[in-house]
């Protein structure tokens, strides 16, 4: 591999930035947003707040991890953030480290306890590792640090959160090493990747995995390779050491690489005495990843500055053509940056430091995943925000104070995090100095402000290439807080929207615009009083006397409440548009979603036996609307019913979960007489049958929802029109 020689043209160790602009240029400005989200406890640990890619922040406490989920709730009346809030506690028993034999290790202690030498003993009395149990201080408590993994990783798919716990590190001797060998300091995941595993026919299939790496406070990695989903022990696929040969570790990050379809991985070690290397993971179970020869050392000098964090983004190269890896550690009060770029003459290294960047050292480090912006925090409270700008050769920062709002500025900042697409700022703050004073107690806070104006949160989501509204919640909160504000959706949003509806007929643009349409209404709306899970109070009606006796047995309503009627009428007329336009979004949806669940019914002619489809119900649905002309679901159906006698689906019973028992194809027997019911007499009665599908829009309720309510709800169940049918009850969840 060859490394060209570090860009360092403004002078040894420094690279140019362009000057402050004041303001984030093309953001708007920064907005903050409620509410404030109070902590219990004091914050601890290194960098204490992370977001994770499913919208969940974690905040590191002494007693608790606080963990609050933003979630864009479309029945929400208040503009405010809705956040969902949690809080796993920090055990509570001393966590004791086996390095030997009990009893060989109990000698050592007391043989350190009796020393002569006060170094010895002092020191051994005072450590919080070695003497947990009856040292002169007691064991720390706390999170030391957190680290979310990448979407995918549980059996909802979605993110896992490791965690370290907070405890002091003073050893001696021989014990000194074994204890370091199993004290970690840092650990972070990779992404998603896929391995091969035999089956038991012989066949391969690929099974997703994810890599945890772990630093120990020896220099030594610990790489834990888990299957997906993650279910416990048995989920651990193997576990390797590697040596870093970094002395006194303190950062870690996992690197990642795409070149040429394949994925190349390592990991990134940053040392407390400087210098920042990446150490080659050897992945043969890994599909389609490839790693380095030799480590390839980022910055040799120990300069004795600090690497605090380490982060690692791939970004597209606009010069060269090609992806790249931006590597950036906080070192004191400098950014240290670091461009690879692969070539045809290997790997290439161009790395500098963005100096006068803060007067004092960075406390924490931020940075966007999808257009590399790095955000950087000192312990005077300012923050600003690199934008790397590419050259021919390495890249360069342009360089933005950011100014924050009232509320927020002038607080003492512990840490702070992006949310995944950019659209806020999240900042673990606690008072500063009130008169030049240090306040008796501070009180923890996470505050979220703004990065984004709605209308550019609004453009992202419309030209996005991910697809998913959900991993982008962070800018629908946006586009939601402009539509409750503004009482409409943007003119120019709208009128792009149903232009690239009309043109594409993409399901992703349908929701986007159903989730507008939602959100409108629900603007459109009077706020309950009260919160709507409280109940309803129980008082009687007082009867209100005026000064010349006559008694009202009502409220008289004001003129307020008048002109609020007149401007009423209107509403209900906008509201009832809306609702139309709604449930013919609504519907379009349902339908796109039954014709993908016949195209699969029709591409595989056998069905598992797990799986329960109402072929002839959906078909029935998809042709009832006449006035709805749909060439592909006509072709589609007529296909199906060719095939229809050629398949055998069951009937399972939707209490025991068994298949219903047939005497013939053509007729039930006399124990499943109920078509569509999907309840067989061992479970209960049974409500509905065959002769009954003439009635079957108007069902009572808890039997079967109407026609009309189709995709509103969860779960739905079609009866068979015909006797000389298979029967069918649908479990699908219809996503919209």
């Amino acid at each position: 591999m060859a490394a060209s020689s570090p860009d360092r043209a403004p002078g040894r160790g420094e690279t140019e930035t362009e000057p402050d602009t004041g303001t984030l240029t093309g953001h708007g400005p920064i907005v903050k947003r409620e509410p404030v989200l109070k902590l219990l406890s004091p914050v601890c640990g290194l960098e204490p707040l992370s977001w994770s890619e499913d919208h969940r922040i974690s905040a590191s406490c002494t007693n608790s991890i606080s963990l609050m989920e933003m979630v864009c709730d479309i029945h929400s009346y208040s503009r405010d953030l809705i956040i969902h809030r949690t809080s796993i506690p920090v055990p509570e028993d001393v966590c004791v480290l086996q390095v030997g034999p009990e009893r060989e290790v109990q000698e050592a202690k007391e043989r350190f306890a009796g020393s002569d030498d006060p170094a010895v003993s002092q020191a051994f009395m005072l450590d919080r590792t070695m003497n947990p149990a009856v040292g002169a201080l007691p064991p720390l408590r706390g999170t030391k640090y957190t680290s979310w993994s990448p979407p995918g990783c549980d059996g909802n798919g979605r993110c896992l959160l490791a965690v370290l716990t907070l405890d002091g590190r003073l050893t001696l001797p021989e014990l000194r090493r074994r204890h370091r060998m199993q004290a970690p300091v840092r650990m972070e995941w990779s992404s998603v990747c896929a391995t091969q595993r035999v089956q038991t026919n012989n066949e391969c299939k690929d099974v997703g995995t994810v890599l945890l790496a772990v630093l120990m406070e020896n220099g030594d990695l610990a790489v834990w390779h888990l299957a997906l989903p993650f279910l416990g022990p048995d989920s651990v696929v193997s576990c390797s050491t590697l040596p870093s040969g970094v002395a006194r570790p303190s950062a870690l990050a996992w690197w990642e690489y795409q070149h040429g379809g394949r994925r190349m991985s390592g990991l990134i070690v940053g040392s407390s005495a400087g210098p920042v290397k990446i150490l080659p993971v050897n992945l043969k179970a890994v599909k389609g990843c490839f790693t380095l020869r030799q480590p390839v050392v980022l910055w040799q000098e120990a300069d004795q500055i600090p690497v605090l964090g380490v982060r690692c983004v791939s970004l597209y190269h606009p010069r060269q053509k090609c992806d790249c890896s931006l590597v950036v550690a906080a070192r004191g009060p400098y950014l240290f940056w670091c461009l690879l770029l692969i070539s045809k003459a290997g790997l290439n290294v161009h790395n500098s430091h963005v100096t006068g960047l803060h007067a004092t050292p960075i406390v924490s480090m931020a940075t966007g995943r999808r257009d590399g912006a790095v955000f950087t925090c000192a312990s005077d409270g300012s923050i600003k925000r690199l934008t790397p700008v590419f050259t021919d050769e390495a890249v360069t920062f342009r360089q933005e104070a950011l100014e924050l709002p009232e509320g927020v500025a002038g607080r003492r900042v512990h840490g702070m995090a992006v949310s995944p697409y950019g659209a806020y700022l999240a900042l673990l703050t606690s008072e500063g100095m009130r008169g030049w004073q240090h306040p008796i107690s501070r009180a923890h806070q996470v505050q979220l402000v703004t990065l984004k104006t709605a209308d550019a949160a609004a453009g992202e989501v419309l030209r996005s290439g991910a697809q998913s509204l959900f991993r982008q919640a962070d800018l629908l909160d946006l586009v939601r807080w402009k539509v409750l504000q503004d009482k409409r959706i943007p003119p120019g949003l709208q009128g792009e929207l149903d232009e690239k509806v009309c043109a594409s007929g993409s399901a992703y643009l349908r929701r986007f615009k159903l989730f507008l349409l939602r959100v409108l209404y629900q603007s459109l709306q009077k706020a309950p009083t009260e919160a709507r899970w409280r109940p309803a109070p129980k008082t009687a009606k007082v009867f209100l006397t005026d000064e010349d006796g006559d008694e009202d047995d009502g409220e008289r309503p004001s003129e307020g409440a008048e002109s609020q009627g007149q401007e009423g009428g209107a509403s209900e007329e906008q509201a009832r548009e809306i609702t139309a336009m709604i449930q013919e979004t609504e519907t379009h949806l349902t339908r796109e979603h039954m014709k993908t669940v016949l195209g699969e019914v029709y591409l595989h002619t056998w069905i598992t036996e797990n799986t329960s489809i109402p072929t002839r119900g959906v078909c029935d649905f998809l042709s009832s609307d006449s006035t709805y002309e749909d060439r592909a679901a006509e072709v589609l159906i007529g296909h199906i019913f060719k095939k229809m006698n050629k398949q055998t689906f069951p009937e399972y019973c939707s209490l025991c979960k068994e298949v219903l028992p047939f005497s013939d194809p053509g007729r039930p027997s006399a124990a499943t007489a109920t078509f569509g019911s999907g309840v067989c007499c061992r479970t209960g009665p049974v409500s509905r049958s065959t002769t009954d599908a003439a009635s079957w829009g108007t069902a009572s309720p808890g039997t079967l929802r109407p026609k009309t309510q189709i995709g509103s709800s969860g779960y739905y169940k079609v009866p068979a029109p015909s006797a000389t049918r298979h029967s069918f009850s649908l479990g699908l969840a219809w996503v919209r």
